[in-house]
């Protein structure tokens, strides 16, 4: 392989062998496509991964207009990586992996850890189910800052009913990593549990979620 060009190399080593036989650089590297004088796409692959600590989760919630600012990148390898990771995240939300019920907190949070565990903002979201504990819709109600985000208890029943939800989970990350929930939490998740039982709809859960792992108030007995 050492006559094939530095650009070339990642993308014989696939053909060759198998993707995951290839670095996290080298595949960066054939999203990219080309690198610039003096540079090649590995080399630039290298930097963008630097640029997040070597961390693929991190890298995965950086803006489009982070990798703008490297050296070789450029606005449209940019949106490329941009789309290539955030096709990455909405896997969990394929139909064939969510058709199953979620019947526990784990699964919940398997289904939502690619979206939120490592965001530096606080969201949260809320999961809309069926009768047999099927997804039916998932969407982020709220956006905040740091420490917290407001919940408009309002919006989340207009889309259950709209939905025809028999069942929520709402779920919201915490950058800072700590796991305890706080007074607000709690009293949050008893007032969308009452607001939820007046139509008829069961709060099934809450969880708490950082990059490594999760809280359930189900788990807990706290619901």
């Amino acid at each position: 392989m050492s006559h094939w060009s530095a650009e070339d190399q990642p993308r014989e080593r696939l053909m060759s062998q198998t993707p995951q036989a290839l670095s996290n650089a080298e595949l960066i590297a054939l999203i990219l496509g080309t690198g610039v004088q003096h540079q090649s796409a590995l080399a630039v692959a290298q930097s963008i991964l630097a640029s997040a600590d070597h961390q693929l989760a991190k890298l995965s919630v950086l803006p489009w207009n982070h990798w703008v600012r490297l050296k070789g990148v450029g606005t449209v390898k940019a949106v490329r990586l941009a789309a290539a990771m955030e096709l990455c995240r909405r896997i969990p939300l394929d139909q064939s992996v969510t058709r199953a019920a979620l019947n526990s907190s784990e699964a919940v949070y398997q289904l939502l850890k690619p979206k939120i565990a490592h965001l530096p903002h606080e969201e949260f979201w809320v999961i809309y189910l069926n009768n047999a504990h099927k997804l039916l819709y998932m969407h982020r109600l709220s956006q905040g800052g740091i420490t917290a985000t407001y919940v408009d208890i309002r919006l989340l029943l207009k889309e259950a009913l709209q939905r025809h939800a028999v069942a929520i989970v709402v779920a919201h990350n915490h950058p800072s990593g700590q796991l305890q929930p706080s007074i607000q939490d709690r009293e949050l998740t008893e007032k969308i549990k009452k607001a939820a039982e007046l139509v008829d709809i069961k709060l099934l859960d809450h969880l708490v979620i950082t990059q490594e792992e999760y809280l359930s108030f189900a788990d807990q007995h706290w619901v």
